[in-house]
């Protein structure tokens, strides 16, 4: 098993809050989805 250990870009280590990051991330992809074909259309709760 491996520990990975997050550092910033002062080598301070910390621990990455995943929820937030999850939910960035599908904001971004709700602001900027764009599919040509509607049925590949992602959808995310608001």
């Amino acid at each position: 098993m491996q520990i990975i250990k997050w550092q910033d870009e002062n080598g301070k280590v910390f621990t990455p809050n995943f929820k937030e990051m999850n939910e960035r991330e599908q904001k971004q992809i709700r602001e900027n989805n764009n599919p040509v074909e509607l049925n590949h259309k992602i959808t995310y709760p608001k």
